[in-house]
């Protein structure tokens, strides 16, 4: 498990308490075997059962914790107590091995090999099984995040405003909300949110945040161009598309894309603001006053070198609901929040449509 700065392992207080306890009881079944067995006449038989008593408590540790709702922090819980678990038994092995030996039960060179062989075989056999384990809890709890990344924009992308008279400093709610939430959930520099009983270690912490970062992008992404040729949103997703856009409504978007790269950043989890780098790249492109000239034939390695993320299908998709400015709102946007932006017309959004079509 992911450990403090300067402190021990994060993990559940229950679990280790489980582990306290399967620790004790090999330790009483090893004691109650040399009481009921002081002449040693069925080691064997003791010695094996050694592992195989350790192999049921761990199990029935990790049974512990089924993730019982759809509730992310229950499965985030879920995955890192597994992994805990998993990751408990070769240690707890070894002690059990040493403890065997200690106290007596193995009393010769051939009954300690025999025990580290047993050991061994516990080892590999506990892995097979606990790695499944954690597999399982690893993709249900990213299925929980996913429909959770979905929840929480469906709710919120529909009050955004796509179509606004002017522009505004601050990202649409819908963003906020899931910087929030999963800075609640997952923590920030590094660490794990949602209370003692939610760590996980740093390598299902972070894979955990890609799969989240990357529905939201993903999403987002849908939203903007559902509804437009090939790109439909997939069954049972996130509602909400957008019907119309404005320069001022994608300049909004790319503050929520902004916003949601800097808790990327802040998360301290190397490239995970790169899941939004396309989504970044795009807004960018439909903002860049060249992009008319960019999108003449003549000019695509110089757009492909400025945008290579440019998708032409998705900037027709975004350009065909696109809602042109008229010639009052462009001279409001001068000079304010929005300068340097573009801003087109009717006539400008088809010329530019034409031509992006003849290279598709």
């Amino acid at each position: 498990p992911r450990k403090k700065e300067g402190g021990g392992p994060m993990v559940d207080k229950s679990l280790r308490e489980a582990l306290r306890l399967v620790h004790k009881a090999v330790a009483d079944y090893g004691t109650c075997a040399l009481r009921l067995d002081p002449a040693g006449t069925d080691r064997v038989f003791f010695l094996k059962n050694s592992f195989e008593l350790l192999k049921s408590g761990l199990g029935a540790a990790q049974e512990m914790y089924r993730s019982p709702t759809e509730q992310v922090w229950s499965g985030v819980r879920r995955v890192g107590c597994v992994g805990a678990v998993a990751g408990a038994f070769e240690p707890l092995s070894g002690v059990v091995a040493r403890g065997l030996v200690v106290t007596g039960l193995a009393r010769t060179k051939a009954e300690v090999d025999m025990i580290e062989k047993w050991r061994l075989e516990a080892v590999a056999e506990y892995a097979k099984k606990s790695n499944e384990n954690l597999r399982k809890a690893r993709e249900e709890c990213s299925r929980q995040v996913a429909t959770k990344v979905e929840e929480l924009m469906s709710f919120s992308l529909g009050d955004a405003d796509w179509t606004p008279k002017g522009g505004r400093e601050e990202p649409n709610d819908y963003a906020v909300g899931l910087a929030d939430f999963l800075r609640a959930t997952f923590g920030s520099e590094g660490g794990s949110g949602g209370g003692e009983d939610a760590h996980i270690n740093a390598a299902d912490h972070d894979e955990l945040l890609f799969s989240a970062c990357g529905r939201a992008a993903e999403v987002m992404m849908s939203v903007l161009i559902d509804g437009a040729g090939e790109f439909k949103g997939r069954e049972g997703g996130p509602g909400g598309a957008v019907k119309s856009v404005n320069a001022h409504g994608i300049a909004g978007m790319r503050r929520d894309v902004g916003c949601l790269e800097a808790f990327a950043e802040e998360t301290g989890v190397q490239s995970l603001s790169a899941m939004f780098r396309e989504l970044r790249m795009f807004t960018d492109a439909l903002l860049d006053r060249d992009l008319p000239n960019l999108c003449k034939p003549e000019n695509e390695e110089e757009r492909m070198s400025r945008y290579p993320m440019l998708d032409l299908v998705k900037l027709r998709a975004v350009l065909e609901k696109y809602q042109g400015l008229g010639m009052a709102a462009k001279i409001r946007g001068k000079g304010g929040a929005q300068d340097g932006i573009l801003q087109m017309d009717k006539k400008e959004v088809a010329a530019l449509l034409t031509r992006i079509k003849g290279q598709i």
